[in-house]
């Protein structure tokens, strides 16, 4: 069994093995959760994603390769390469209303890094590509850098959100220095960028930088509330991989805590292994963990944010950091920031259209990359190479979510990306051969017009309820066959305040909430409110007067 070349290790920060699993096709856990294997697509796939403009999946290659599949009859056809866009080694992909394609690769120039995002627009039937930003070269580590990598439209349209990983295992010294203001980072910028040069400067970033302290958030998506969430691939010490809700100016802690945990390194008294029941020697206990004087303190007055809290049942095995022995977090009563250690979260979706049924509704789902035979993910006996079930719960009060997961499905081979589909997840695998999975998810029942199982005989967008509200409204609808649905909150100025839905849609009957609380960088506040349905060439408005 081979290793994951280093080159991709570099690029990722995937820390796989790659070792085949067990089983010799995934396997279901769930009774309404059906999957086949849908297309064999070749080794090295990274991304996957939906392109609402024509109803078509994409799918990315590491060498550029982009592909377009079709999700019901699977046939594809490529339709980008290197060679238009100029990314040889691309590691991100999003696509946009419009059909717009976005992707991030990392070329060196003279043994130095760089990140570059580059833009695809059709014009008519060619889609010509040009440059929204790339940075200026900064130093290459010697062999944790993870780079530029996920990318993720705004729900509104009008954002790129970029992820550039650390360059350190866990804020250790480097080749020319630590962490940079580059690294180890998520950048917002305006989705209509062009050639715009990201100097690596904590003070010129300061406009662009969105999040700070996140070691690798590889994947991202946004929660049907608008809330941005992303996964985190944690340090080679035993800390568990996170689960984070990304803020603006909120900092997540990297290099100075990890998961829910300190790293020891930045204290004097560090003397590893003895001191530290986080790392194991012939395990993680590696060169780049030692006693270490010149460790930076934290920036000062910043408060660091912790990952969301896994309350079981599954995904959540750890070391304990008193006695170094692996427990079951729920069942020792505990919650756990976020995963199990070294499992690689990856694939995060979320039911933003809220088609799933009832157990499902809403919710997220990701994939644990890592196989349970990788030699740091061992010890905790999770069987990884699954998916799972996110059921995120606010707390308002605090500030922060919760989440219960539970497991799927498992026997995946180094499962890498997925995207959810009406009520279909495809899982892209990276293995050698490079499958494309089909999971079916039960779909959520539609209100009938009458006994009789039929679809709405029309297009209704009914009145919300309650109205007046405060803070949140709920708005039906019903669709008589399948098309595109697009559903929007304007005020009484006539501006868009929020993007509900923007996607294909199965006839029937829905209801989809909306939230009115005032949020950072969009001030909801009391007045009229107008909710406008499109279906087709076929539009209707209704009246909401929020109340605070």
């Amino acid at each position: 069994m081979k290793r994951k070349t280093k080159r991709l290790f570099l690029l990722c920060a995937l820390l796989l093995a790659f070792p085949h699993a067990t089983y010799a096709q995934p396997e279901s856990l769930h009774p309404d959760v059906s999957i086949r294997q849908f297309k064999l697509v070749g080794a090295q796939s990274i991304r996957i994603a939906y392109n609402p403009a024509d109803d078509l999946l994409y799918y990315l290659q590491l060498p550029g390769q982009i592909f377009a599949l079709d999700p019901i009859t699977a046939e594809r056809q490529q339709v980008a390469s290197s060679v238009d866009h100029g990314i040889t080694v691309a590691v991100g992909f999003a696509i946009a209303t419009d059909g717009t394609f976005f992707v991030v690769g990392n070329p060196t120039r003279g043994g130095n890094n760089i990140g570059v995002i580059v833009r695809g627009e059709l014009n008519g039937d060619q889609r010509v590509w040009s440059t929204v930003a790339e940075t200026e070269p900064y130093a290459r580590s010697t062999g944790r850098d993870h780079k530029f990598n996920a990318i993720e439209v705004s729900p509104d349209g009008q954002y790129l959100l970029v992820n550039s990983g650390s360059r350190t295992d866990h804020g250790e010294a480097q080749n020319d220095g630590r962490e940079h203001p580059i690294t180890s980072a998520i950048f917002r910028l305006p989705i209509d960028t062009r050639d715009l040069f990201l100097p690596n400067d904590e003070e010129a970033l300061k406009d662009y930088l969105y999040a700070d302290g996140v070691r690798n958030s590889f994947d991202m998506a946004f929660a049907p509330n608008g809330d941005l969430f992303a996964t985190e691939n944690s340090d080679t010490r035993d800390n568990p991989e996170e689960l984070n809700w990304i803020r603006p100016r909120h900092h997540y802690g990297f290099p100075w805590r990890i998961g829910t945990e300190d790293t020891p390194q930045q204290f004097a008294d560090f003397d590893p292994p003895d001191s530290d029941m986080l790392l194991v020697p012939g395990i993680n206990m590696e060169g780049t963990f030692y006693n270490d004087l010149d460790y930076l303190p934290p920036p000062a007055g910043v408060v660091f944010t912790d990952p969301v809290l896994n309350v079981g049942p599954d995904a959540d095995h750890f070391r304990d950091s008193a006695d170094g022995l692996i427990k079951d977090a729920s069942d020792e009563g505990v919650k756990l920031g976020t995963f199990t250690p070294h499992s690689s979260p990856l694939g995060l979706v979320f039911d933003v259209d809220m088609k799933l049924g009832a157990e499902f509704t809403g919710d997220g789902f990701c994939l644990s990359q890592n196989d349970s035979t990788l030699r740091k993910y061992a010890p905790f006996l999770d069987p990884g190479e699954d998916l799972l079930h996110l059921e995120l719960t606010k707390i308002a009060d605090e500030e922060r979510y919760e989440v219960r997961i539970k497991r799927l499905l498992r026997g995946f081979t180094s499962p890498v990306d997925a995207v959810l589909l009406d009520h279909k997840i495809f899982v892209i695998e990276w293995d050698g051969s490079g499958k494309i999975w089909e999971i079916t998810l039960p779909l959520r029942m539609a209100t009938a017009v009458s006994e009789a199982p039929t679809l709405p005989r029309s297009f209704t967008l009914a009145p919300n309820y309650p109205n007046p509200f405060n803070a949140s409204t709920t708005i039906s609808y019903t669709l008589p066959h399948d098309g595109h649905v697009r559903l929007a909150i304007y005020d009484a100025s006539g501006q868009k305040v929020d993007q509900l839905l923007d996607q294909r849609h199965l006839g029937g009957s829905y209801r989809i909430s909306w939230d009115g609380t005032d949020r950072e960088q969009r001030r909801v506040a009391s007045g009229l409110y107008f909710s406008i349905l499109e279906f087709g060439d076929q539009r209707q408005i209704r009246k909401m007067l929020l109340l605070k």
